[in-house]
């Protein structure tokens, strides 16, 4: 069962230590196979699936249909290393979450709490 703390978490502090405003799914898709968090086959299913669900924060459909590339935005306003707390930092107050802490890009379900419960998808 994957974390999708430890996966979110790697995603932000990749962007990050790579100064990238975003990454397509398919690059992530890597990352996260090369960090041993998510499996990698049949080019990123695994993470689509969790895009689809709508369980990675930043995640972002272009064009916002059905056939769009999936993006992974840096939850970061800045690239300055100073106006922004690391990743790890940032995160931590997100679990555990409730509505009101959460930033406004961070994924949300409606049907709390089986929305971290990856062997739904």
């Amino acid at each position: 069962m994957p974390d999708l703390y430890a996966i979110n978490l790697h995603l932000q502090e990749r962007l990050e230590r790579d100064w990238r405003g975003e990454v397509r799914a398919v690059e992530a898709a890597r990352w996260l196979d090369k960090a041993r968090l998510l499996r990698n086959h049949k080019n990123g299913l695994p993470l689509r699936r969790l895009l689809r669900a709508g369980r990675i924060a930043g995640q972002e459909q272009r064009p916002d249909r059905k056939n769009g590339a999936w993006f992974i935005r840096r939850l970061a306003e800045s690239h300055d290393p100073n106006a922004i707390r690391p990743a790890r930092q940032r995160m931590r107050r997100y679990l555990p979450f409730e509505r009101g802490h959460l930033h406004p890009d961070w994924p949300l379900s409606r049907d709390n709490p089986a929305f971290w419960d990856v062997n739904r998808l």
